[in-house]
């Protein structure tokens, strides 16, 4: 009996262990989800809020080339000024907007003082060479996007460049998918399939070793045909030992009742 206890409770807690390990790779299997959803969610939203500026970005070049159209030189378009000043003051993470001719010469800026000043050429060569699409970038203070201006001769006249402040709302769970999202979803796969391969594997041994304890505990006799194994017949003979040695005992003490009276 003692040693079906000792089996009962090995077994149990080898069920607890891969349960335990199965509910592990559940929750990380869930943890990672929930990262990687929370990631594309921040991701989407920041692409919207881009989207914006962008729009923004629009607006102002389809006026500024709605003067070149005319005839206007880029420095003479009247209300050049007043819609990029009316731009930023929508978006307060604006930094700010620049028109620039060919040479990279800013024109109209909402910086003070910026007129005259030069679009550093890491900006001026891929906003001039996208003739219709627009380049977006970093720097120091934040991000930019910027595109080219298209005058009546279907040329590059310039090209309007808006810096904004934008956190990166996505970096933290970006970052989070990008180094944990992977090496959570492998740790929850391993063990996921350790726990099962375990739990197939623990069945067929528990009733394995079940019958053959209670085989040779003697818990039921009409189980002792299921005992395997090279000593199976010597513990078989064994019993039947053991119960003629019963038998020939209660004789022995019948026998001794009987001249004690």
């Amino acid at each position: 009996m003692k040693h079906r206890l000792r089996l009962s409770r090995l077994v149990l807690t080898l069920n607890r262990f891969y349960v335990l390990a199965l509910s592990c790779a559940l929750l990380l299997a869930l943890g990672a989800g929930v990262l990687g959803w929370l990631a594309t969610l921040e991701q989407r939203g920041a692409a919207l809020r881009e989207g914006r500026f962008e729009f923004s970005l629009n607006t102002i070049r389809s006026g500024v080339e709605a003067g070149l159209q005319v005839g206007l030189l880029l420095p003479d378009l009247p209300g050049a000024q007043q819609l990029i000043e009316q731009s930023r003051s929508q978006e307060r993470v604006i930094l700010s907007i620049d028109i620039f001719d060919a040479q990279g010469h800013i024109v109209f800026t909402t910086d003070s003082g910026g007129v005259g000043a030069v679009i550093p050429a890491a900006w001026r060569a891929p906003c001039l060479t996208r003739a219709r699409g627009n380049w977006s970038g970093v720097d120091e203070e934040g991000r930019l996007v910027c595109g080219a201006v298209i005058n009546g001769f279907d040329q590059v006249a310039g090209g309007v460049a808006l810096r904004y402040r934008l956190d990166d709302r996505a970096g933290t769970f970006g970052q989070l998918g990008g180094f944990w999202l992977l090496p959570l979803l492998w740790a929850a796969g391993l063990a996921l399939v350790g726990g099962l391969f375990g739990w197939l594997l623990l069945r067929p041994v528990e009733r394995r070793l079940l019958q053959q304890s209670d085989a040779l505990a003697g818990l039921r006799d009409g189980r002792n045909d299921t005992l395997t194994g090279p000593v199976a017949g010597a513990l078989l003979a064994a019993a039947a030992m053991q119960e003629e040695f019963a038998r020939i005992d209660a004789e022995a003490d019948r026998l001794d009742n009987l001249e004690s009276r």
